[in-house]
């Protein structure tokens, strides 16, 4: 794996992104398997709209990451996210992280999911994330996979180390491959003491206060904000399949988040990928080869 350094832009780049995806659909799909999921209290429609809401209020546009099972039972909500004007991206279709898959059955899944996409919106999307940001230095077969497939933009790593230790890039980078490309946007995240913090969405936007919030968004030059609807329930769900700290995370001041995140919107300015694309001069470019 061979590394071009070059030097980060300086354009400021902040995106919103928006996992849409059904409360019990998290990090374990064991808990609750695919074929149980419509007997569950279904909150993702009316929390994303209310998200749809807020941001045609602030004529701020922003990702949407859809679920294929999402798009499969609404695909009106879908067509209204692009009605809106909204980027849209693959989100896999059942939220099973890459290592569950393997090349074949992802390749397959993807595949899938664009088609399905395509049909609702009538536009093929070229954007992707794998669930739960799974994608890590054991499983990039996938990056090429997704560069046949259209795809030109993955917002898919955390901060993660390669094989040789070193990390890979915490700001936009390349992916290269026999000749093609493919940008990476990864999760933002910054250093409160000792502790790795991805503040830029979900639970951690929730659990931290605004003043740092705000005060991590401005000393950097990249944020990528990640959310779900369930983020911004005001009557968030609860299961017994849960443990009591997993129900108390899903709850913990979802009622006031999306309050919140106007307050975040009016107080930085927020752009989309092909924006974002308009601000990077430098980069670096990651081979794969």
């Amino acid at each position: 794996m061979n590394m071009e350094e070059k030097t980060a832009s300086p354009a400021p780049i902040n995106i919103l992104s928006f996992d849409i995806e059904e409360w019990f659909m998290l990090h374990d799909t064991r808990v609750f398997p695919p074929e149980s999921w419509k007997k569950f209290t279904p909150r993702v429609e009316y929390n994303t709209f209310r998200v749809l809401e807020l941001l045609s209020k602030t004529g701020t546009k922003g990702v949407f990451y859809i679920l294929g099972w999402v798009a499969e039972h609404y695909p009106a909500l879908v067509y209204e996210i692009a009605l809106a004007g909204h980027e849209i991206g693959y989100h896999s279709y059942y939220h099973h992280n890459n290592d569950m898959l393997g090349p074949a059955a992802f390749e397959a899944d993807l595949q899938r999911g664009l088609s399905l996409l395509e049909k609702i919106t009538g536009q093929r999307p070229v954007l992707y994330r794998s669930p739960n940001f799974s994608m890590h230095a054991g499983n990039l077969w996938a990056i090429p996979i997704l560069m046949r497939n259209g795809i030109t933009i993955n917002s898919s790593i955390r901060r993660l180390k390669r094989p040789d230790g070193s990390f890979f890039p915490a700001r936009p980078f390349k992916w290269q491959v026999g000749g093609e490309s493919l940008w990476e946007f990864p999760l933002a995240g910054a250093r409160v003491g000792g502790l790795k913090v991805h503040y830029a969405g979900s639970g951690h936007f929730r659990l931290l206060p605004d003043a740092l919030i705000h005060h991590f968004t401005r000393r950097t030059d990249y944020n990528m904000y990640y959310f779900h609807p369930r983020d911004f329930d005001d009557h968030p769900q609860r299961s017994p399949r849960l443990s009591a700290l997993r129900n108390f995370k899903n709850s913990f001041r979802t009622q006031s988040a999306l309050a919140r995140l106007e307050k975040l919107i009016t107080r930085h300015q927020f752009i989309s990928f092909s924006e974002a694309l308009e601000h990077i001069r430098d980069f670096e470019t990651i081979s794969l080869d």
